[in-house]
């Protein structure tokens, strides 16, 4: 049942945490004087809609709500107001239909692939692969020599921080890198990034002018350099993951005329990738306690695959579902078929 959660919600910490939004500290803003947009995930219990709901009219006094889905709004956003939308997000990938601003909500495939997988990795690819140590940002002490004129980069130990919190820390700055490099075609002003702040920019600027800008560079936050023939690398993982496909030196080079990765052993590197240990990001569930004092855990049902899928360090373990994922999307299509509609009206929805 789509409309069916077995997780919990402590409303009163999240009322608390809009509080803390809305406050000072935050954006500064009073919610009762603002029209609210509350977006909500394509599956989601009625139970949480209702509660969000009574929150903000009883307490906040909001005088205007606007609650939609966000698959809904990105239709929206393509000026249609029907279609087949396929969102990718981070912990899952969903396929719904919706004609005239109604989803379907019997008809929703969901798998619990997404975007926080591909982080984990090329996490793993760079530690354990490249030998490139990811720190997170926090970690990352820069302070200005002016005797020098240079800036001195340390590495704090940060002893109180938890290890779950400071692997979160590194997969934001893998994700950082992950989002540029699919938009090196895109856009060129993506190719250098700076997993930090702006107080990278002129080491980028040298980096890239000595290399001639001959080489796409990314700076990590500790002021490493992720060379291209790196990146280039790490392109070749997404379409091998998810669809099984190799790539060899001809091929590559007819697609992009990219010279970086000769005498390059492909055979290898994908052998490496079936090795690579990811990292595991949740060991349990957990809840806040009724005194909002005590964090404490939830036992998972073992017997449930796909809830699992965070506990695997395999790559060979998430094929199965990589593998479903074309049958995945026919299954999508037809759940929208069977309510009524042609197929020929499908294909016109495709967005």
């Amino acid at each position: 049942d789509n409309n069916n959660s077995k997780y919990d919600i402590n409303f009163e910490a999240m009322e608390k945490l809009f509080e803390d939004i809305s406050g000072s500290k935050a954006l500064d803003v009073n919610f009762q004087d603002h029209p609210i947009l509350l977006t909500e995930p394509n599956k989601i219990d009625s139970k949480y809609r209702e509660k969000f709901t009574e929150l903000m009219f009883e307490s906040y006094n909001v005088y205007q709500m606007f609650l939609s889905k966000r698959s809904v709004l990105s239709c929206y956003g393509c000026a249609r107001t029907s279609g087949l939308v396929l969102s990718v997000e981070k912990n899952c990938t969903n396929l719904c239909g919706m004609q005239e601003g109604y989803i379907f909500q019997k008809h929703i495939e969901e798998v619990p692939i997404g975007g926080e997988l591909l982080d984990r990795i090329y996490y793993a690819y760079l530690e354990n692969i490249k030998n490139i140590q990811i720190y997170p940002s926090f970690c990352i002490d820069k302070s200005s020599n002016t005797e020098k004129k240079v800036n001195e980069i340390k590495i704090l130990k940060c002893p109180l921080v938890t290890k779950p919190y400071y692997l979160w820390g590194s997969l934001h700055v893998v994700s950082k890198i992950k989002e540029a490099l699919f938009n090196d075609n895109q856009n060129a002003n993506d190719k250098k990034i700076k997993a930090n702040d702006q107080t990278n920019a002129s080491t980028t600027n040298n980096i890239s002018y000595d290399n001639n800008n001959s080489d796409d560079v990314y700076t990590l936050p500790d002021g490493n350099i992720i060379d291209k023939r790196t990146s280039d690398e790490m392109k070749l993982i997404f379409p091998y993951i998810f669809f099984r496909k190799k790539y060899n030196q001809h091929t590559i080079t007819k697609i992009n005329g990219d010279s970086s990765l000769n005498n390059m052993d492909f055979n290898a590197f994908y052998d490496s990738l079936k090795s690579l240990k990811l990292p595991i990001i949740y060991k349990y569930n957990y809840k806040i306690n009724n005194n909002n004092s005590i964090i404490e855990k939830i036992p998972d049902n073992t017997m449930d695959k796909t809830s699992n899928l965070c506990y695997s360090d395999a790559i060979e373990n998430y094929f199965e579902i990589f593998d479903g994922l074309q049958d995945f999307i026919k299954k999508g299509i037809l759940s929208f078929m069977s309510s009524n509609i042609t197929l020929d009206e499908v294909l016109n929805f495709l967005i």
